[in-house]
């Protein structure tokens, strides 16, 4: 797969015996979507958690000197929707694969008008409990966990309710 700059990303699979006996037995054990939408969440994630992925200071220190102030603030304000993962209803099509990202943003904005608000509501009250309570940085075994704190939700879940 050729990126836009010129370079190039591979991926190494190596499969157990059973997996290279025929199609049916690789698709049971190895099946991916790659969803541009879905990239473009866990961009933001390093874009906000940079100190997590040292690999990608430079790309993140370019962003942020290109990004407005009020940017930022939205950015921090949806934080709870990238910070650890991308809700699975934010990801448009977990059926087909797509490489363009303006046709999967819109396909997203028709799915998310077909939710229901109190459900969608509902899965981010329930991700914010799971941060708060489930995560636990002692498991990463790293230092560049050891002060992390989930971003409370508490802004985007009240105004879900009172102004969607």
């Amino acid at each position: 797969m050729k990126h836009k700059e010129g370079f190039f990303m591979s991926v190494h699979i190596k499969f157990g015996n059973y997996s290279k006996l025929s199609s049916d037995t690789l698709t049971q054990r190895v099946q991916f979507t790659l969803s541009p939408v879905n990239e473009l969440f866990q961009s933001l994630h390093v874009l906000l958690n940079p100190k997590h992925h040292g690999q990608n200071l430079n790309w993140v220190l370019q962003i942020k000197n290109k990004i407005s102030d009020e940017m930022y603030v939205d950015l921090q304000y949806f934080k709870i929707l990238y910070e650890l993962g991308t809700p699975s209803f934010l990801i448009p099509n977990l059926q087909s694969f797509s490489t363009d990202l303006d046709s999967e943003f819109n396909q997203l904005l028709v799915n998310l008008k077909h939710l229901d608000l109190e459900w969608v509501i509902q899965q981010v009250e329930q991700l914010s409990h799971e941060r708060q309570n489930d995560f636990i940085p002692t498991l990463a075994k790293g230092i560049e966990w050891a002060d992390f704190k989930p971003t409370p939700a508490t802004n985007l879940i009240q105004d879900l309710k009172t102004n969607p």
